[in-house]
């Protein structure tokens, strides 16, 4: 039995054409009638009335089920091993209908990094959750004295029989407060430099040792969170990448984060698209209008 037996026929050597065909009407029978109207009739602000981000959320395991919300994945993984002419023209057909994608850390960060790094293993355990919005990621790279010289991070994972026991302090981790995983640097050797010393693991968020406390900003919002580790575990089963070689395994992950900065990544602003923002944006005017004062005041 596949892992995703209700993905689109399509593969890598699909014509981009008729590729195109296929993902036509699966759009015309699986994305919502109301949806794809107000697309036609008003674009994104249209859409914006009718569909809710916990709308979308609901619907959200039909587009993971077609393996279009990462294309060019392996399809053993939750995609469909397009290459990157057809998956252009796939997103082409897909934008009209602004199909963001849920935890992009999880697609652009983690998934990138462990189709690259991962073992077989690894990636049939965390990469179609990830395509399934059923674990989500945050990244636990930058330090309180170390963010633009990141190799110099002080946060230690020392060995401790099958894994390891992480100590060390994290900041401005985006969703940490949400996340499932963590794409975690540590310095495994302090007696060699930096760069040599560094080692990948993806830790679990939700056990004793890891405390997330999220930074509260001027407008409300606590994207951004610092984490403190306590002496974590990380099995070594969750190591990514070789003991010390963490800097290399790294330097993919922050490719895939420009990518994903860039705007070329999948999912850039799904919560304006979802509505979260302008529906957090309505409250407030409300709230400060309850209050006898002009929202501009």
């Amino acid at each position: 039995m596949t892992e995703f037996p209700d993905a689109l026929p399509i593969d890598a050597d699909t014509p981009t054409a008729e590729a195109v065909r296929i993902v036509k009407d699966w759009v015309n029978r699986a994305v919502p009638a109301s949806w794809r109207e107000a697309v036609a009739e008003g674009g994104l602000l249209a859409l914006r009335a009718v569909r809710s981000r916990r709308d979308y959320e609901e619907w959200y395991p039909v587009f993971a089920e077609s393996g279009l919300v990462a294309p060019h994945w392996p399809r053993e993984y939750g995609g469909l091993g397009v290459g990157a002419p057809t998956l252009r023209a796939i997103e082409e057909v897909l934008a009209p209908y602004h199909l963001g994608r849920l935890n992009i850390l999880g697609i652009n960060l983690a998934g990138t990094t462990l189709l690259e790094w991962g073992t077989d293993e690894q990636r049939h355990r965390f990469l179609p959750p990830i395509v399934r919005n059923q674990q989500l990621w945050c990244q636990l790279f930058s330090e309180p004295g170390a963010g633009s010289d990141l190799p110099s991070l002080a946060t230690r994972a020392e060995r401790d029989g099958e894994g390891w026991r992480v100590t060390g302090q994290k900041v401005w981790s985006t969703w940490a407060h949400e996340a499932d995983l963590g794409m975690l640097l540590a310095r495994t050797d302090p007696n060699v430099p930096n760069r040599e010393g560094i080692t990948y693991f993806a830790i679990d968020m939700h056990q004793p040792g890891v405390t997330v406390r999220p930074l509260r900003q001027m407008n409300g919002d606590a994207e951004f969170c610092e984490v403190f580790l306590d002496e974590a575990w990380v099995p070594d089963a969750n190591r990514i990448g070789p003991v010390h070689g963490g800097w290399r395994v790294a330097r993919t992950t922050l490719s895939g984060e420009r990518f994903m900065i860039s705007g070329a990544g999948s999912g850039a602003g799904v919560d304006n698209l979802g509505g979260r923002s302008v529906e957090r944006l309505i409250e407030q005017a409300r709230a400060i209008s309850a209050r006898g004062r002009r929202p501009w005041d």
